[in-house]
């Protein structure tokens, strides 16, 4: 029955969400020659007033893309979260032969794929400027981005070894942490807001929200305080004494359990949003 709630909820979204990246990957093309353009004249760009608005026009056109399509993923994702549990169509959600648990799982699930799709949709759009923005020697297509990466890990394998890898494993785990932080977060905010406040409840799940991100900011400031300037320091001054590969893998085991620390907040929060919608839900 989850299979098919997430099901729903991903193909809800879908019909939206494609007409954007399309459009989004349509621009990324045609900035990318844009660029290509302005690159070949980069020594008239300061002389021409023409070239100078065109750029300043692309950069504006490029950054309110980037923030439209985040913008568009969250009102989709969210805004049916709200009124699939919150409005009028809550009692047809909360009449299908699943648990609330479940119905909030699935939209844990939903709004945790489609933020995933909207980086892979910023990456896709990346690959146009990557390749065709900064040719070299004339080139049509230019690879400078990937020989600048593969340099990169290779100093880093150089330096590191073998802990590279379980480095950029960490990588994903943590951006995969921040996601489902930022989407329970958001979630408990939305709750929180429709069960004090019938009406403007907007402005207090805004004022939740950036309440719970100040107390989660503040505490953020003590945890790094305490990592980075007692715990991984000293840990790297005893390791270091054995070889740089202990120093590393002790810092791995660092962030991990820094990780772990996270995910085990964010499941709290999560709990708590459950906690309501079951115990505490006034629909309107």
């Amino acid at each position: 029955m989850f299979r098919k709630l997430l099901k729903y909820d991903i193909k809800a979204v879908w019909g939206i969400w494609r007409v954007m990246a399309v459009i989004l990957v349509i621009m990324s093309v045609v900035g990318s020659f844009v660029m290509r353009f302005l690159n070949s004249h980069i020594d008239k760009l300061y002389y021409s007033s023409t070239l100078s608005g065109l750029m300043s026009l692309f950069v504006l056109t490029a950054v309110l893309s980037v923030f439209a399509a985040f913008t568009i993923t969250a009102v989709l994702v969210f805004i049916r979260f709200h009124k699939n549990f919150f409005t009028d169509e809550g009692y047809l959600t909360f009449t299908l032969p699943v648990s609330r648990g479940m119905l909030l799982r699935a939209k844990t699930a939903n709004a945790t794929i489609w933020a995933l799709a909207l980086i892979a949709l910023y990456m896709v759009c990346a690959l146009p400027f990557i390749f065709f923005s900064f040719p070299e020697n004339g080139e049509i297509i230019s690879f400078w981005f990937f020989e600048l990466i593969g340099e990169f890990f290779d100093n880093a394998w150089k330096e590191a070894g073998a802990i590279t890898i379980v480095y950029c494993i960490e990588a994903i785990l943590f951006l995969l942490t921040v996601i489902f932080a930022a989407v329970v977060t958001v979630q408990f905010c939305i709750t929180v807001s429709s069960i004090v406040a019938k009406k403007a409840n907007v402005l207090v799940g805004i004022g939740v929200f950036y309440g719970l991100n100040l107390v989660v900011s503040a505490i953020n400031e003590i945890v790094e305080t305490v990592y980075w300037f007692y715990l991984a320091n000293g840990f790297n001054q005893i390791t270091r004494t054995y070889s740089n590969f202990a120093s590393y893998g002790c810092n791995s085991i660092l962030f991990l359990t820094l990780c772990m620390a996270v995910v085990t907040g964010t499941l709290i929060v999560h709990a708590l949003t459950r906690l309501c919608i079951e115990r505490k839900l006034n629909l309107a």
